[in-house]
């Protein structure tokens, strides 16, 4: 039983995928951060690049994009001879932009559905070389009298499960889309003509409806919208207001759990699950294995029992890349290709291409996951700079106190934060004030986090000082 959650009345899109009731898989949608593929724009070429064979497009975001000479369409003419400099083109992106590189960008314009893929100016009819021979002749003659002039069609492997009523919507719903995109093109400034939207479009691309068995929206005209283009499944689509509201459903409870370093797993099994840019790791910890057995049997047991919720937080938190699983070491080879056989009947189900490369020398157990965009905790949490221990805080202000021993003040005032007044108890063995000539007035700051030197200067205007702000100072410090 597979279940599709989608919110869309909030500024920010979500959805998520339930099977057998369990979460697997999620897709949030912010304009602020959304990824350019698929976009399309009409540019600008301001730069052609001879011994590269590609232009440099500006398509109105503030980075130019990259058009190669073979993803323009003609491939025995030279780039130079297709394109000169200011002329304008529309175009789509096939890559996001990396750093200061901008996107790569295609002439080549298709928009595609669940079930059909619109090809605007290309006048042809491809049809999947999965589908029978025999249905692939039918439905090249079938869809033909539906095309306009110039249209061009690609018809996915999807489509054999819909009526041809429905494949008729879905391209007409397809080329209403590409007219209005159409009619919003400046040819006097460059910009996007064209928004590709992973919630809902990417989801029912992956996704098809007829893979579907409820689909439950909040927005009553998508539902309608979604009806209307798939008759045949009509029924499987509900619209309800509040779905968000359910116990279970929670698009916040499950942005917090995503984010959670370690989730459990069976039999009391925890994972603790790290993200950085080179890679993803996993570490199987067993201290709370409810199995009974001899040493490498609740090793191999506790393994087991982790590989459902690998494979499930993997496609869950959308981990890509390399990811490294750091398995209870069981000493045996036999168990180790048990365990891997477990792990790949665990994540058969991910529609996400994954390679299983074993174990290394080192014990880890390494895969490849294919990336199509970034996981989402880097989407909801912040890139956290390292933070100090508090400790080394403290030492650095005590240098910086001993720093003005030879300075010319008689008088010290320093303001600490709370935490830096209890530690200094703990780590430092003789006062601060006790190694330097100066006097060392300290005072707490709740407001601060570390600590300052609020002033240097004669005994006599820093105790005026402190009396005219009435603080409360400390010598002992």
């Amino acid at each position: 039983m597979r279940n599709l959650y989608i919110a869309c009345r909030s500024s920010e899109k979500a959805a998520l995928l339930y099977e057998d009731n369990k979460l697997v898989e999620v897709f949030f949608d912010r304009e602020l951060d959304r990824s350019q593929v698929d976009h399309i724009y009409l540019g600008k070429v301001v730069n052609i690049e001879k011994g590269l064979q590609a232009a440099f497009i500006d398509i109105g975001t503030g980075r130019n994009g990259f058009l190669r000479q073979q993803d323009i369409g003609n491939r025995n003419e030279r780039i130079e001879s297709l394109l000169t400099i200011g002329q304008y083109i529309i175009v789509q992106v096939k890559k996001d932009g990396i750093g200061e590189k901008g996107p790569l960008l295609t002439a080549d314009i298709t928009i595609a559905g669940s079930y059909s893929v619109y090809l605007p100016k290309r006048g042809r009819v491809s049809v999947s070389h999965k589908i029978p021979k025999d249905e692939q002749v039918n439905l090249k003659e079938t869809i033909t009298p539906m095309l306009e002039k110039e249209d061009g069609v690609i018809v996915r492997t999807a489509a054999k499960h819909l009526d041809l009523s429905s494949i008729r919507n879905e391209l007409s719903f397809l080329r209403e889309k590409w007219r209005q995109a159409e009619g919003r093109i400046d040819r006097k400034k460059p910009g996007m003509i064209m928004e590709s939207r992973l919630v809902p479009d990417g989801v029912f691309k992956k996704y098809p409806i007829h893979l579907i068995d409820e689909c439950v929206v909040d927005d009553a005209s998508l539902s309608k919208q979604i009806k209307s283009m798939y008759p045949l499944f009509s029924d499987r689509i509900k619209w309800v207001k509040h779905w968000n509201k359910n116990k279970g459903y929670s698009i916040n409870e499950c942005q917090e759990k995503l984010v959670q370093r370690t989730v459990g797993a069976a039999k009391g099994v925890n994972l603790t699950i790290d993200e950085t840019e080179a890679m993803n790791v996993i570490d199987v910890n067993s201290h709370g294995f409810t199995g009974r057995s001899d040493k490498e049997q609740t090793a191999y047991q506790a393994n087991v029992a982790s590989v459902n919720e690998i494979a499930r937080q993997i496609r869950l938190r959308n981990l890509s890349g390399i990811v490294m699983i750091d398995f209870i070491n069981t000493g045996s080879r036999k168990n180790n290709a048990d365990i891997e056989r477990a792990l790949k009947q665990a994540m058969k189900d991910d529609p996400v291409p994954i390679v299983c490369h074993g174990f290394t020398k080192l014990g880890l157990y390494e895969i490849t996951r294919k990336r199509d965009y970034a996981s989402w905790s880097s989407k909801l949490v912040e890139n956290v700079t390292s933070h100090k221990k508090r400790s080394t805080v403290l030492f650095q202000m005590e240098r910086d106190i001993l720093a003005l021993e030879d300075s010319s003040h008689e008088a010290i005032l320093v303001a600490v934060s709370p935490e830096l007044d209890q530690l200094k108890k703990q780590l430092l063995s003789t006062s601060v004030s006790s190694k330097i000539p100066q006097e060392v007035f300290f005072r707490v700051d709740p407001v601060l986090h570390d600590y300052t030197i609020e002033m240097a200067g004669s005994l006599d205007t820093v105790r005026e000082f402190v009396a005219s702000r009435g603080y409360h100072v400390d010598k002992s410090f």
